[in-house]
């Protein structure tokens, strides 16, 4: 049986996938440390995301964990689970996975924060990488009617949820000092309490466009569904730019980019009651060099719905 459980929940856009694939890509060195991490690898990611849908903890979470818990390969070792999606269950789900770890002594959620005006920023773009078509206002106006009710503007939510059942340890992600993109994963394994050699991605996982980039690969893909045409992935997308000459569209869309200092709005207020609080158990790195000593926060920024008229030629194949 495992002597403890780290549960990384994520949530989305703090370099989850980064660290999956650090983690995928060391797990023999990290069951040399005496560190499980289950190769549950597919076309969605190197993360434990399969065992995080809603049917699957109802069904087979349970049997899951309980072939892991008997492999004696397991025994008195430290299990490593890790996804994003994790943040999206509800409190039923969350109380059947504390069934299924119930036998396991120690268990340690690892929450990461991320200041929410940059999470909505990444979120908006990855949604249109996804194929949506929402702008980027009708995306935001959706936290910013009742920002208390906000997963992403108020961390309480997500925090609270797992701390109902569970010890949660939270990281702040936008302390992190991200000159070498390796510090997400050398400040998880502190928190996980474990050293060593490892090998270390050198690249961003999962990069999202820019803003104003992502309102021109909107509009594009608006302008192909109105022509009853598949709409582009993002590497599509990069050639009809460059066959259609849209940087310049690009360039125009940055100058519609408003820009409003998060921290002086009130859409701020349920994050910085967050991070102030006392209750809350954050994680304070040992290497020097791994935090920011200055921390400013994200300035929210609001992409305008770009509709001039983009001109695109469409492939007659």
């Amino acid at each position: 049986m495992f002597r403890s459980v780290y549960f990384h929940i994520g949530p989305h856009k703090t370099g989850s996938s980064y660290l999956q694939s650090f983690l995928i890509n060391n797990k023999e060195r990290l069951m040399e440390k005496d560190y499980v991490f289950p190769d549950l690898s597919n076309l969605n990611g190197e993360g434990h995301h399969i065992i995080a849908e809603p049917k699957f903890i109802k069904n087979e979470f349970h049997s899951f964990i309980d072939e892991l818990n008997k492999n004696p390969i397991n025994n008195n070792k430290i299990l490593i689970l890790s996804s994003e999606n994790f943040s999206r269950l509800n409190q039923d789900e969350i109380t059947i996975v504390k069934n299924a770890l119930k036998d396991i002594p120690n268990i340690i959620v690892l929450m990461f924060l991320r200041n929410p005006a940059s999470v909505l920023r990444s979120l908006w773009c990855e949604s249109i990488k996804h194929k949506s078509t929402k702008s980027h206002p009708d995306f935001l106006v959706e936290h910013f009617v009742k920002p208390h009710f906000s997963e992403i503007l108020n961390p309480y939510i997500l925090h609270d949820k797992f701390s109902n059942e569970f010890k949660v340890r939270v990281i702040d992600y936008d302390k992190i000092c991200k000159k070498n993109i390796s510090s997400i994963a050398k400040i998880f394994l502190e928190a996980i309490s474990c050293d060593g050699k490892f090998k270390y991605p050198t690249f961003e996982i999962n990069k999202s466009f820019s803003l104003e980039e992502t309102e021109i690969y909107r509009n594009v893909n608006i302008a192909y569904k109105k022509n009853n045409l598949p709409t582009l992935n993002q590497k599509e997308f990069k050639k009809v730019a460059k066959i259609n000459s849209l940087q310049v569209s690009i360039d125009d869309a940055s100058n519609r980019i408003l820009r409003i200092p998060f921290e002086d709005s009130a859409l701020s207020g349920p994050y910085k009651r967050f991070i102030n609080d006392s209750n809350i158990e954050y994680y304070n790195p040992i290497k020097i060099g791994l935090f920011k000593d200055d921390l400013s926060l994200s300035t929210l920024e609001i992409m305008q719905s770009y509709d001039e008229l983009i001109s695109v030629k469409f492939d007659d194949n």
